[in-house]
């Protein structure tokens, strides 16, 4: 049996991600438009030249998600497939998946997945399917159980330096853009239902990646935690430096850290800091 999984480039991975495995793993791009520049997010995106632009941008950059024909363009050379995309709150990609699997000779062997996030917490969840793909848990066995998964089994913090961007996208509510806005306030965010919650502000920047981590620890006490992945925007000195805490917190098994993709770079900033996690 052969599978394929697509996801679209809200999650930070690269189509080599899974060399090796026998299982393909395709990347459908959004584009982001700044100005009159259109930023394709594939493989040949120039990330630090995106943030140069949305930097020196006044106006209202926008992302664009992928088009249905184009996740049907990646249901080929596979028996079964999995189709990841960004939450579908917050974005249109999971419609044109939808679409997509419904467009398929056999809408049955394509499974469409809301991840409910984005970015990094999508890593967990590719690497979750692979495991069930490796133990060669029925098809229809591993829809069931990622959807679960998803549900019931991942977890996500973030912080931004600058939510400019979630501001001028109605990605937060009113209230929550004035707090966002505010210079002395720092909000930490989750992901609620496949929407974004602020669930601490602090006063002030320095605490928070330490806050960040309290909070990890205090869903210790009610959970057992497996992996981690910390993505960033130019910022891997932080992001090591919270990947360091955590192992001497002995918080997770196994901690990845990566760059963020183009999308994720839009909406997080220079600076932004995602932590996904796992959580049973």
């Amino acid at each position: 049996m052969k599978y394929k999984i697509v996801v679209d480039s809200s999650c930070d991975l690269t189509a080599d991600y899974l060399s090796g495995t026998g299982i393909d793993l395709a990347v459908v791009p959004f584009t982001v438009n700044v100005g009159d520049k259109e930023f394709v997010d594939d493989q040949n995106v120039d990330v630090s030249a995106l943030l140069t632009a949305l930097e020196k941008d006044s106006g209202k950059p926008i992302s664009a998600c992928p088009s249905p024909q184009a996740f049907i363009d990646e249901l080929n050379g596979a028996d079964k497939y999995f189709i990841l995309t960004i939450s579908s709150k917050l974005s249109g990609s999971y419609n044109s998946a939808v679409v997509a699997k419904n467009s398929h000779s056999n809408p049955s062997d394509v499974c469409v997945i809301d991840s409910k996030l984005a970015g990094c917490v999508q890593v967990l969840i590719v690497d979750k399917l692979v495991e069930m793909i490796k133990d060669e848990i029925d098809y229809g066995a591993i829809c069931d159980r990622i959807y679960r998964y998803v549900n019931e089994q991942i977890d996500v913090l973030f912080t931004f330096k600058d939510y400019t961007n979630f501001i001028k996208n109605g990605r937060l509510t009113p209230m929550q853009a004035i707090v966002a806005q505010t210079l002395r306030i720092t909000p930490i965010c989750t992901g609620v239902e496949g929407e974004i919650k602020i669930v601490k502000k602090l006063l002030g920047s320095k605490r928070v990646y330490k806050e960040m981590l309290e909070m990890i620890k205090e869903e210790k006490e009610k959970y057992s935690f497996s992996k981690c992945v910390i993505s960033h925007v130019d910022n891997l000195e932080t992001a090591k430096e919270i990947e360091e805490e955590v192992k001497k917190l002995n918080l997770f098994s196994k901690t990845q850290v990566m760059p963020m993709r183009g999308l994720c770079t839009f909406y997080a900033m220079r600076k932004g800091i995602i932590i996904g996690f796992e959580k049973f």
